[in-house]
């Protein structure tokens, strides 16, 4: 079963200036007894949550709450859609849900524009970024810290 996409003429009215970003627990620290505090990681899978806010016209006010109908009310009740999001990486699709506190509300109506606020859950960011992490490791590895700073600061930018 495929999932509902967001429509794409609403998606260009979110605003995420502002926006709320929230990651999920995954470290935690140590309380040793003696000895440097230390970080244990407890899962790789936390759920990050945005805060949205949504502007539309009357017109596009109807075709979200058509949406929203749409299978039953099924986006509203947990079901996961595709939105674009955007993130350190830019505007890329997402996969959310509304949280259950977090349904569209109405914020403001003001003459024909309507303000929704929202919250909604990603299990997983898509993130569109090559494995710098272990290109970092190599080079720090040959000891020259002047090395890695002239490849990340000047060669990086270009590429």
């Amino acid at each position: 079963m495929s999932l509902p996409q967001f429509p794409a003429i609403l998606n260009e009215q979110i605003t995420q200036e502002g926006y709320g970003r929230e990651d999920g627990t995954r470290f935690a620290i140590s309380e040793p007894a003696s000895g440097p505090h230390f970080a244990q990681l407890l899962t790789d899978d936390a759920p990050t949550t945005f805060t949205l806010q949504l502007i539309l016209n009357g017109q596009h006010a109807r075709l979200f709450r058509a949406w929203q109908r749409s299978n039953n009310y099924a986006v509203l009740h947990g079901q996961q859609f595709l939105i674009n999001l955007r993130t350190e990486d830019g505007m890329l699709t997402q996969t959310a849900s509304f949280l259950p506190g977090g349904i569209p509300q109405v914020q403001s109506i003001k003459g024909d524009e309507t303000t929704y606020t929202m919250r909604v859950l990603v299990r997983r960011i898509n993130e569109n970024m090559p494995d710098y992490e272990s290109f970092y490791w190599r080079i720090d590895e040959l000891g020259e810290p002047s090395l890695l700073q002239t490849i990340v600061n000047d060669n990086m930018p270009e590429i």
